[in-house]
């Protein structure tokens, strides 16, 4: 839908949050000053306690004066007279994006003629001249365009941590000075920069979910098997592939009872589980039987790999957006190969958050030489088999993983 095509209320809305942000967003702003949508007039502007600025914003191609309607009691000129008597020394300003009327244009640029002619209309309207006099001395006329106010908003937004998507930023802080307005809350610089934080981490968690979903970070579902994969699956399973959650859905690993609750155990201490063994030693099997007993299917994923150190953090930062939306505890499995070398920097940033757990698994050479930070909490758990766990595997099958 085009600006010309949007209902006047949505349009009026958005041309305000389009100043309002332009206001706020101007570089070299003095900090202490706070603004109020809907306040006095469509933005208010104070300096600690003082208003500084009063500004009704309109959305007109041609504004004339029938536009403020100066017939009614509560009209924009009668506010702004009362304002001058109760803040000397405040600003009034009349936006309007769109021309304003070569009649007020002239009037307000000191053409008598134009003047008189206004000046006969407000009085008809129950003016006197003085405070006619002060409405043209007192209230100032700006006409915008609304395509440069767009232009320098997102601009603005580009250079802030919004960058990344300015155009879904400003319809978050549209919505956002929306509410703001509704309630008429006062913004401070600080309110407004830590708003433009949380939008910009937002729009980078979602921009990064969506490049590395399905592809970076694999969801780990259940599925049906059928008679006919089920066969294949116990072939493969026997034969020493490696584990795929599929061998875990046809039900044909080993349960390694005490190994399961040593994991779980282990979760309730740090959000990092380290599975580490020598090849063959059922690593992957148990991490898939631990998540398939554990986690819901919309709750599990698996990261393949892990490139370098800025695609570990692309992949925290789809992760975290994930589970801040939904805040519901999910698992993460990283099954380490000898290529990965950034996997602990993904586990250093995941680590302390609320509700993601990570389950590695890696084989024992690898974790030897791994380069984990102290910093980082981790649980590590040796799987080795017991002696009654080897006897019974001997005649169940072969571990894989």
């Amino acid at each position: 839908m085009t600006n010309r095509d949007a209902p006047p209320a949505y349009r009026g809305y958005r041309v305000q949050a389009l100043y309002t942000l332009e206001r706020m967003l101007s570089p070299g702003l003095d900090p202490s000053i706070v603004f109020q949508p809907e306040g006095k007039e469509d933005l208010d502007i104070f300096k600690g306690d003082e208003l500084r600025e009063a500004i009704q914003v309109k959305s007109h191609d041609n504004l004339v004066l029938s536009h403020l309607s100066p017939e009614k009691p509560n009209s924009f000129f009668h506010r702004a007279l009362a304002l001058m008597d109760e803040w000397p020394s405040i600003l009034v300003k009349l936006v309007n994006f769109g021309p304003i009327g070569i009649e007020m244009c002239k009037a307000w640029q000191g053409d008598e003629q134009s003047q008189a002619d206004i000046t006969k209309k407000l009085i008809g309207h129950g003016f006197d001249k003085e405070s006619i006099d002060r409405i043209f001395s007192r209230i100032e006329l700006v006409e915008v365009n609304e395509s440069d106010i767009e232009k320098g908003v997102f601009i603005q937004l580009q250079e802030q941590l919004t960058g990344i998507d300015p155009i879904n930023s400003f319809d978050l802080l549209h919505f956002w000075l929306y509410r703001k307005s509704e309630t008429r809350t006062q913004i401070t610089h600080r309110d407004l920069i830590e708003k433009i934080q949380r939008v910009g981490r937002y729009i980078s968690e979602r921009h990064h979910k969506h490049a590395e979903w399905f592809t970076s970070i694999q969801p780990i579902e259940d599925i049906p098997i059928d008679e006919n994969q089920l066969d294949d699956l116990r072939e493969e399973f026997y034969a020493g592939v490696s584990a795929r959650y599929e061998h875990i859905l046809a039900d044909l690993d080993f349960k390694r009872e005490e190994k399961i609750t040593e994991i779980s155990q282990a979760f309730e201490k740090t959000n990092i589980v380290i599975v580490h063994a020598a090849s063959g030693q059922g690593k992957t099997t148990l991490a898939y039987r631990y998540m398939h007993d554990f986690y819901p299917g919309q709750w599990r994923f698996a990261i393949p790999l892990i490139e370098n150190r800025q695609h570990a953090l692309r992949i925290v930062s789809a992760l975290a957006g994930h589970a801040n939306a939904i805040r519901v505890p999910m698992i993460v499995h990283v099954d380490v190969t000898s290529r990965d070398i950034e996997w602990p920097e993904l586990i250093r940033q995941l680590a302390n958050h609320p509700y993601i757990h990570v389950i590695v698994t890696i084989r024992e050479e690898d974790f030897r030489r791994s380069n984990i930070s102290s910093a980082i909490r981790y649980t590590p758990i040796d799987l080795v088999f017991l002696e009654r766990e080897a006897n019974t595997l001997a005649n169940y099958g072969l571990a894989t993983g």
